[in-house]
């Protein structure tokens, strides 16, 4: 068991990737009318990289600390996507650090906002449904 739910942890943390670039280019098109263009390269360094370093970390922990409390099992699935979406703050302020007099109240920002929080809830929602099936198949 512990092996699938490695892979669907790998899996979980690419499909929330792919879901926060989605956002992104969704936002970008819905709220400026435009297409990432050329500048794509460039915002999958920078999003994989603080994905990477500052999310993959505390989404684990952050879901590590709801999965430890004594709660309803809905109350913890509606948590895990709250709690991960509710960091999308660190990694834009990563990244604006990066990028020499980037704002954390700018159109990229916002951008970067909608990415991080977007992967967020697809991780937290995953996240619970892979403990969900854990516990479940565990008492079988």
């Amino acid at each position: 068991m512990k092996i699938l739910k490695g892979f669907l942890l790998i899996s979980l943390f690419i499909i929330s990737f792919l879901a926060g670039i989605s956002t992104y280019k969704a936002t970008l098109w819905y709220g400026w009318e435009q297409a990432v263009g050329s500048d794509l390269n460039a915002i999958l360094f920078w999003s994989i990289l603080a994905y990477g370093i500052v999310l993959v970390p505390l989404y684990l922990y952050v879901c590590a600390i709801v999965r430890t409390r004594q709660l309803n099992p809905y109350i913890k699935l509606a948590l895990y996507p709250f709690a991960c979406a509710a960091l999308f703050i660190l990694p834009t302020a990563f990244m604006m650090m990066f990028f020499g007099g980037g704002r954390l109240i700018s159109a990229e920002a916002q951008l970067f906002y909608a990415f991080f929080a977007s992967s967020g809830v697809v991780f937290g929602l995953g996240y619970g449904a892979i403990q969900g099936l854990s516990r479940r198949y565990r008492t079988v």
